[in-house]
């Protein structure tokens, strides 16, 4: 099992299940940058375009 804390976020844990130590802990390293990154991605990505609060209009 792999556990990370990001700053500002829950917890978040995978494991993985292998043949040996090494096919084991990169599996759950592969399963973690994905979660990751899937994670990250939904929060830098917001629905629909710029809004026009955040447009200077003077």
């Amino acid at each position: 099992m792999i556990e990370v804390r990001p700053t500002g976020q829950s917890p978040m844990a995978v494991t993985h299940q292998g043949p040996s130590i090494h096919e084991t802990s990169a599996g759950a390293l592969q399963k973690m940058l994905s979660k990751l990154q899937s994670s990250m991605g939904r929060r830098d990505n917001t629905k629909g375009g710029h809004s026009i609060r955040d447009l200077d209009l003077l």
